[in-house]
């Protein structure tokens, strides 16, 4: 007869041919066969009887178990109360799960659901609506995404757009990340990202241009001919008057406006002083209303045209030049004609300083003295500018050297001496 936890053989030899029941079974000692311990029951190589397993709360034991601790742990949604006793459903509430072996309930991860199996699975939502934590559906609970937002669906949360800055995505409900940023339009800015286009606020003279991404580093100063009193404003028209303009920054339509500086015009409102267009031999004058209101240069002076000023002329010493509106500096340059003298540049031709007696013939002369001579007998001279001329004596007279009368100084010939009279000695 055989021991319990023992069976004896089918063709025994003796009372005593037995064999070990395997573990997870045993035998009362009378069997040909063992039996396997229930479940919640183990029992070892050979053991006499099955004994209570001991498994942690949130395990259950194995069939057949061959230790006490032969044990497996809950599926996800199953709890235990340990020993012996096996996995039963966890009733969490929608929306949260049941860790694994444990009765603690938590809260779905975003992207899943629960309907109150205490299990999470992935969401559902069509492209452009978010997960959101705590579902209890695949798809109902999933939020439209808002302006500055959007999402893929499916098990995706509502995430941040990529707008460039001084963009916005202003699409509620969009599925691209950045396939509907549009520019903020002037006097809005933007930070980029999912940020939305604000109002700004500018200084006076200032404005917001297209796509500023902060509300006052951005500002800019108004262009010349426009102006702007600031906070929200856009630049607006100046209306200054003719020959006068507004500068970058004006904070009034009026109040900047100034004279366009000589060489420039402007015919007012808003536009800008620009540069002279004068012809070559004229100059530009104040308060010029278009680009060719110019007045021509006088003589002794000349302008090369644009916005250039009346210089003097460059002449040689001993010439001038008596040309209106001149566009060279020496081109109409002429000399000097007897009698006359000038120190050039654009000195005119003067009278000579001969003194009466005297006379200059010289062609060009550069000062007022150096180049008289003494008008020679027969001739006389009344200086200044004019020539030596011939003199008028009766015959049987003649007149010497250096004098200033065609007749005055006429003189009887010396005894032994004869003159026809006029010019001759």
């Amino acid at each position: 007869m055989c021991e319990p936890g023992t069976y004896g053989k089918s063709i025994a030899t003796s009372s005593t041919d037995c064999i070990k029941c395997p573990a997870g079974h045993t035998s009362l000692g009378t069997d040909t066969s063992c039996t396997a311990c229930p479940t919640g029951f183990y029992a070892a190589l050979g053991d006499a009887s099955c004994s209570p397993t001991t498994c942690e709360s949130g395990w259950q034991p194995k069939e057949n178990a061959t230790n006490p601790t032969d044990c497996t742990p809950c599926d996800v949604g199953m709890t235990s109360k340990g020993g012996g006793s096996l996995c039963y459903p966890i009733n969490c509430p929608k929306g949260s799960y049941a860790t694994e072996s444990s009765t603690d309930c938590l809260q779905c991860p975003l992207g899943t659901f629960s309907n109150g199996d205490s299990i999470c699975r992935p969401t559902q939502c069509q492209p452009g609506h978010g997960a959101v934590l705590g579902a209890t559906d695949a798809t109902a609970d999933c939020e439209l995404c808002p302006k500055g937002t959007f999402s893929l669906g499916d098990d995706h949360a509502c995430t941040a757009t990529a707008c460039p800055v001084g963009y916005e995505s202003a699409v509620n409900g969009s599925e691209l990340e950045k396939g509907h940023c549009q520019s903020c339009v002037e006097g809005f800015y933007s930070g980029g990202g999912g940020d939305q286009c604000k109002q700004a606020e500018c200084p006076p003279g200032m404005f917001f241009p297209i796509g500023a991404k902060d509300s006052l580093d951005s500002c800019t100063l108004c262009p010349a001919g426009t102006y702007s009193t600031g906070g929200q404003m856009a630049c607006a028209n100046t209306t200054c008057p003719a020959a006068t303009a507004a500068p970058m920054g004006a904070t009034d339509s009026k109040e900047q406006c100034a004279p366009c500086r000589l060489g420039t015009f402007s015919p007012g409102s808003t536009i800008p002083c620009k540069t002279a267009e004068c012809s070559a031999g004229y100059e530009p004058t104040q308060h010029m209303v278009d680009a060719t209101s110019c007045l021509g240069c006088s003589a002794g002076f000349y302008s090369r045209g644009g916005d250039d000023r009346c210089k003097p002329m460059e002449c040689a010493p001993g010439s001038e030049s008596v040309a209106l509106n001149a566009s060279h500096p020496n081109a109409t340059c002429v000399k000097c004609s007897p009698g006359y003298y000038s120190r050039g540049g654009s000195h005119s031709c003067l009278a000579m300083q001969c003194p009466k007696g005297a006379a200059s013939a010289q062609v060009g002369a550069k000062d007022p003295a150096s180049t008289c001579k003494v008008c020679p007998q027969g001739s006389y001279g009344k200086g200044g500018t004019e020539q030596c001329a011939p003199t008028s004596c009766p015959p049987g007279a003649a007149a010497p050297e250096s004098i200033d009368h065609p007749t005055d100084y006429c003189a009887t010939c010396l005894s032994g001496t004869y003159s026809r009279g006029g010019t001759l000695p």
